[in-house]
């Protein structure tokens, strides 16, 4: 719905406040209902390795993706990519078909000097539903 809310300074009463005139604003806002919609795939991804160093062979696997009623989903395309620094892409591999789990892929961690962060992402796709999952690769900085 529409609200109006009126926004005013609070004054005691006292008589040093009487020649104040608060200046009082109103303002409108609408307030919108969403609904949370559940994710139609449930996904896990797992390290081998509590942390990598930049140069470093990254092993990740995604443990499951089971759809809502529970189930397994067999034979789901996967588009994996990882990057580094600001978006800059070090890997990808696409449609690969995973028929049995976990599935499983290694990449080269190509990390430039002065980059500390690294993302991996899956994207599943299951028949017509896509879903996607991300996790940050643990880097171990040589700076301490």
């Amino acid at each position: 719905g529409i609200y109006t809310i009126r926004i005013g300074p609070r004054y005691k009463k006292q008589e040093t406040y009487k020649h104040l005139n608060p200046a009082w604003v109103e303002r409108r806002f609408e307030v919108r209902t969403t609904t949370k919609t559940n994710p139609k795939l449930r996904m896990h991804l797992e390290f081998e390795k509590e942390g990598y160093y930049a140069g470093e062979t990254v092993h990740v696997r995604l443990k499951h993706v089971t759809r809502a009623d529970g189930k397994l989903a067999e034979n789901a395309k996967l588009s994996i990519s990882a990057t580094a620094g600001n978006d800059r892409e070090i890997w990808r591999e696409d449609n690969m078909l995973c028929s049995d789990y976990p599935c499983s892929v290694w990449f080269k961690l190509d990390l430039e000097d002065n980059e500390r962060k690294a993302i991996v992402n899956f994207v599943v796709t299951d028949g017509a539903v896509v879903e996607s999952i991300s996790k940050r690769i643990p880097v171990i900085s040589d700076d301490l």
